[in-house]
């Protein structure tokens, strides 16, 4: 595998979209990704949409929902930053032509909260609306978003889409009606009032109250999600795999492979990340076995085992590459020594992502 291939597509979008398992790298191989394109003199932001802070780590850098920039040593600077769903609705909110009533009750609604802080689809909207902000701000040349692990990047896709139709569509009067009608019962004597126990009259209320005041919210919403959405699906978007050589990541990454090609988001290549293997193309499987061979009949037992082991493991990793079918063009990235300082890791990464 080489990066003559799949480099010359990911330099040239302005998008590049990174999915794949957990634990396999994907959020440093983003990073590396963006300082590989910060080196071609690219204005960069990587957009890191997963909740753990990994982005961070790998940089070595604190993050939040505006763009910092970051420099590592000897390297050049790129901008960075991490999706806060509570600061990105409340942007949305602030923008919204409305009364201050409405907006407050927006605003101050235990169900935002909810929907902000919880994982009811509330982050994938955020994401999205904050890429097509991103993607207008004329300081950067192209994205790098870091996505949810594994088939959750598909919420990214199809979550914004059901968030904004309950709260922009009929389902929002229809609820809305019902709601208010249930929260009313809590005031009646008798069963009335037993009902609207039953079924929380403070909080139908709340909810009608707040589904009442999101229908200006969801069409706003509507708008931005049109625009990234025609972003997603441009050619200046490369859907990008990272995978790892191991059973359960390397069926994960098909299985989401195949997902994104159903939804008309094909995959423009694989990164493989943590071969173990040695990259050299002269160094494969039958010349470590031949050198094998050399060292026993020379007497050199140790030295011959250590050779027919790699030569084992080069096999047993490309025989679970042949067997996966990942999209090509593929490319392989060595895995980094434990001692080695993240800083170290993204600086050797990046060189890898451009060079093979």
């Amino acid at each position: 595998m080489t990066a003559a291939a799949l480099w010359p597509v990911l330099r040239s979008a302005d998008l590049l979209v990174v999915c794949g398992a957990g634990g396999v790298g994907k959020t440093t191989v983003s990073a590396a990704l963006g300082l590989a394109l910060a080196r071609e003199g690219r204005r960069v932001l990587v957009l890191t949409v997963d909740p753990a802070r990994r982005l961070a780590e790998a940089l070595g850098h604190d993050l939040g929902p505006e763009p910092t920039l970051v420099q590592l040593p000897g390297e050049p600077e790129m901008s960075a930053a991490m999706l806060d769903p509570a600061t990105s609705f409340a942007r949305v909110v602030d923008e919204l032509r409305v009364d201050e009533a409405d907006r407050r009750r927006l605003r101050e609604s235990r169900i935002t909260r909810e929907l902000t802080g919880g994982d009811a689809g509330m982050q994938e909207l955020m994401a999205i609306v904050e890429l097509e902000r991103f993607s207008s701000d004329d300081r950067y040349d192209v994205i790098v978003l870091d996505t949810p692990p594994a088939l959750h990047a598909l919420d990214l896709l199809d979550g914004p889409q059901r968030i904004v139709g309950l709260l922009s569509g009929r389902t929002v009067k229809a609820i809305g009606r019902a709601s208010g009608i249930a929260g009313r019962f809590g005031k009646l004597p008798g069963p009335g009032r037993a009902l609207g126990k039953l079924w929380g009259a403070d909080l139908l209320t709340e909810i009608a109250t707040f589904l009442d005041a999101a229908a200006p919210f969801g069409r706003a919403l509507g708008e931005h999600l049109d625009h990234a959405e025609a972003l997603l699906r441009s050619p200046q978007a490369a859907f990008t795999l990272v995978a790892a050589p191991a059973d359960a990541p390397l069926r994960a990454a098909v299985e989401l492979a195949t997902e994104l090609a159903h939804r008309d988001h094909p995959v423009a290549g694989t990164i493989v990340n943590r071969r173990r293997a040695p990259l050299d193309e002269r160094v494969d499987a039958h010349a470590l076995s031949t050198l094998a061979t050399t060292l026993t009949a020379e007497g050199a037992a140790r030295s011959a085992a250590i050779a027919g082991h790699v030569a084992h493991l080069i096999s047993h990793e490309e025989a679970l590459l042949d067997a996966a079918a990942l999209p090509g063009p593929q490319l392989a990235l060595a895995e980094r020594p434990a001692q080695e300082k993240p800083g170290e890791v993204l600086s050797a990464l990046a060189t890898g992502l451009a060079t093979g």
